[in-house]
């Protein structure tokens, strides 16, 4: 049976047909050369045997460029939807790594008709012994009771609902991962993923246990506690009187349901810490950084708090378990080195603020990043920064699924590319940043077998004037056998990249850039950009309205080595600081197809390349590749 996550889920499933969309320029271009969007598409003879573990989210768009711009709308609107539903995005991730959550109904009875809620707290605290297998003794069971007794109504029910959805979510994991046999078992496969997420090195053991993890179990795991925390936040008042912190320690890690004073909590092995207020500083929880401590979870219900850690696995990081943050007010700064702040590492990594201005600080695998898992980032409101120098802000790797979800504000995502940690193989000038909705696979020698796939990172920001900026691989981009995708809704954008950006793909990937409006500028300072696919590839930028500019060192719209790019401006009075419109492009495969699309549909006064003879306003251009076979290799365009 399905779970049962929220109400509002026939929007998530529904079967809209997306080539249903309003009509398209393409066919009238691809006309002038015979081809229709059902016959110019990548080679179907083409290697798809590269990555293992490929999802069918890529499949699809890979076998047809024309469904990736209306699938990435569909997607951002449904993050959009109820960005704050944690059980929404654990079932939005879960369909994108064709995981379906099967199992009995997730989430509990709720606080109606439920016991008083000390004695429930009691109860729930109890029953985390019995799991854990270290049931308490009388004596024990009585202390409990007592101390349950002094904590607030409202804040012991709320931590009676998450410690409820313990036990069923210890048991989904234990399911995930039942063929590594063992805790010691378990641990060392836990440091085989982690260290998988950099390193290139993967033994064929590890593989095959990789390919016996059961993900639709660890997400359902997820879902029991995403849904926990839905439902104790709903009924939380936004302040709660809380004169005295209550602890306990179980076999599973330490509850605090702290005071409403400002406070510090140092770093320690949390199962729950509900904060009631203040400005507190903390030193690490919400993360799961071993596996005997598989589950850690969150709630600060207001104050301008600092989360900050030297270490690695904290505030909602998942490492083959479950790590939720949820914080309901405050301007707030979340500073981790890797792994956190939303990150899924053979896990469910979850973060959730809902108002302030906040900051977001890492280096790595963090702030949505995935690999065998979920990394979840969603901020509702507020003028955000969010900082990294690699592999975040929404990467999607190896059976991964990284959602940043930004509602609203205006925003900065960086992806440093001043201080060089990590060259790029493309420029040692620049970092790798893989960030800004990335996937990323790991690409092997193609005949050792140990290629694996990548899998989907899409960052999506709902409005606001934002500011995008990154090195090599970013804002929208893929590698190998993935999905990465950026979607900004609304207001006036920058986007400044080096390489491989702004709906930029390589090697057998998808990836797209989507504008929904505004007065944007996209700047990329090298190459391979900007609606661009390369090797196997597909790259689409779109833009919807607004007087936009766009400078670029190559042609807008460029397909290369059999890829397909793709760039549409929709409306507004345009500038192309840019060689051409309509990439010329380069097969390097004899009779394997490539192209590259350029259209500019609105009205308005806009300003064409003087250095490109063919590309005109109110007219469609063709250019085939200079001493290359016109048959196989074009560039189209047209302004409308």
């Amino acid at each position: 049976m399905r779970c049962a996550i929220a109400t509002g889920l026939a929007v998530m499933l529904c079967g809209a047909d997306l080539c249903a969309q309003e009509p398209e320029p393409w066919d009238a271009l691809l006309a002038q050369i015979g081809l229709t969007r059902q016959t110019a598409q990548l080679a179907a003879d083409r290697w798809r045997e590269g990555g293992r573990g490929r999802l069918g989210s890529f499949e699809r768009l890979w076998d047809d460029w024309s469904l990736i711009e209306p699938t990435e709308r569909q997607w951002a609107a449904q993050v959009l939807t109820d960005p704050g539903n944690l059980g929404n995005a654990i079932l939005w991730a879960a369909e994108r790594l064709d995981a379906p959550l099967t199992g009995p109904p997730v989430g509990g009875a709720g606080p109606r008709g439920a016991p008083a809620s000390p004695r429930r707290l009691a109860e729930a605290i109890a029953s985390v012994h019995l799991t854990a297998g270290q049931p308490l003794d009388g004596p024990a069971q009585t202390a409990l009771v007592a101390e349950s007794q002094r904590v607030p109504e409202p804040l012991a029910l709320a931590a009676a609902v998450l410690l409820e959805a313990c036990p069923a979510a210890l048991a989904c994991r234990n399911k995930a991962f039942a063929a590594c046999g063992s805790p010691e078992g378990l641990a060392a496969f836990g440091g085989e993923v982690r260290r998988l997420a950099t390193d290139w090195d993967v033994s064929a053991e590890t593989l095959a246990l990789l390919e016996q993890v059961d993900m639709g179990q660890l997400l359902l795991g997820a879902a029991h506690l995403a849904r926990a925390m839905d439902e104790a936040r709903s009924f939380l008042p936004a302040a709660v009187h809380c004169p005295r912190t209550f602890r306990w320690e179980t076999p599973l890690g330490r509850i605090v349901i702290g005071s409403s004073r400002d406070g510090h909590h140092p770093a320690a092995d949390y199962l729950l810490l509900l904060d009631a207020g203040g400005n507190d500083i903390y030193r690490g929880a919400g993360g799961t950084p071993d596996p005997a401590h598989p589950i850690s979870m969150v709630l600060d219900l207001g104050g301008d708090d600092h989360y900050e850690s030297d270490g690695e696995g904290t505030f909602g990081a998942g490492l083959m378990g479950y790590g939720l943050l949820v914080d309901a007010a405050g301007n707030d700064t979340y500073r981790v080195q890797r792994l956190g702040l939303g990150a899924g590492i053979g896990g469910v990594g979850l973060l959730l603020d809902l108002a302030g201005d906040d900051t977001y600080i890492a280096d790595s695998l963090s702030e949505a990043a995935a690999v065998y898992g979920v990394g979840f980032l969603a901020d509702l409101a507020g003028r955000d920064q969010y900082q990294c120098y690699t592999m975040s802000q929404a990467l999607g790797g190896m059976r991964g699924c990284g959602l940043l979800v930004d509602a609203a504000g205006d925003d900065r995502y960086e992806a440093n590319d001043t201080d060089i940690r990590y060259p790029s193989p493309q420029t040692a000038e620049h970092n790798v940043s893989l960030a800004q909705g990335a996937g990323f696979g790991r690409r092997a020698h193609p005949g050792d077998g140990r290629s694996l796939a990548g899998g989907v990172g899409l960052l999506t920001d709902g409005g606001g004037n934002d500011e995008y900026v990154c090195g090599v691989f970013g804002e929208g981009t893929a590698y190998w056998y993935s999905v990465g995708m950026l979607a900004d809704m609304a207001g006036d954008d920058r986007y400044r990249g080096a390489w491989y950006v702004q709906g930029s793909s390589a090697h057998y990937a998808v990836a797209a850039l989507l504008e929904g409006g505004g007065n944007d500028q996209y700047e990329a300072t090298i190459t391979s950009s900007q609606g661009f696919g390369h090797d196997y590839g597909t790259g689409v930028l779109a833009d919807d309205a607004g007087d936009d500019l766009y400078r670029y060192s190559a042609a807008l719209g460029r397909g290369n080595a059999s890829g397909i790019g793709v760039v549409c401006d929709r409306a507004g009075s345009d500038r192309y600081e840019v060689p051409a419109l309509a990439g010329s492009t380069t097969p390097e495969r004899p009779g394997v197809f490539c192209l590259g699309l350029f259209a500019d549909l609105g009205p308005g006064d806009d300003v064409f390349p003087p250095d490109d003879p063919l590309a005109k306003p109110h007219s469609m251009w063709v250019r085939p590749e200079p001493g290359g076979d016109r048959t196989n290799s074009w560039g189209l365009g047209m302004d409308q």
